[in-house]
């Protein structure tokens, strides 16, 4: 018998909303009017602004409508994600990051729950990519082959009304923003219960 197994690996999920173009100029200008009207908080964020954390059924940052269309474009996303079908998956909190001209996210990772992820708002050109780090104690020169990707780190590049999801204690952090504009996101936290499919 011939066993072709994968050990220590994980995912990227990611899914573009198609129409993301209908709600992005609402979404971009409420987010980019928070810094002003919000001290916000700092964990990650490297001279950027990033909100307190906000549960699913509190959206106060966002309004109703503008976050009911974020949170569907996110669970299309879920719905995709490799993990058994009776596993069902629970928004645990969101923030929102406005990172201008000259800032960054530093590395970190997402304690308390098991899948994190980013929605996209505004990304202009060479304003940062999304960066991963390999956690295993020596990095295997052979994932390159296999994986075609470099052993240390793994690079994304984003566009706005991506969702991406990821193991989230995966280490992870985001480039200088070399733009001349914000750039914009919206991060949460997933908890994954067994035995449901549902996705609340």
């Amino acid at each position: 018998m011939i066993l072709n197994r994968h050990v220590f690996e994980t995912f990227l999920n990611s899914k573009v909303d198609p129409d993301y173009d209908k709600f992005s100029d609402k979404l971009i200008k409420l987010c980019e009017e928070l810094p002003s009207k919000e001290s916000g908080v700092n964990y990650s964020n490297a001279g950027g602004w990033q909100s307190e954390p906000f549960n699913w059924d509190h959206p106060k940052y966002l309004g109703p409508e503008m976050f009911s269309y974020v949170q569907n474009s996110i669970i299309e996303c879920v719905r995709d994600l490799p993990v058994k079908q009776n596993v069902g998956a629970l928004f645990k909190n969101f923030w929102i990051n406005v990172n201008p001209p000259g800032t960054y996210n530093t590395t970190h990772i997402h304690p308390g729950a098991q899948l994190s992820g980013i929605f996209y708002v505004k990304v202009p050109d060479n304003s940062g990519n999304l960066v991963f780090e390999n956690t295993l104690e020596q990095h295997n020169p052979l994932s390159q082959f296999l994986y075609g990707v470099p052993t240390e780190t793994a690079s994304v590049t984003p566009t706005a009304g991506q969702t991406i999801i990821f193991n989230s204690h995966l280490p992870h952090s985001v480039e200088l923003n070399m733009s001349n504009e914000n750039r914009i996101s919206i991060a949460f936290n997933i908890l994954l219960s067994v035995n449901s499919n549902e996705v609340t």
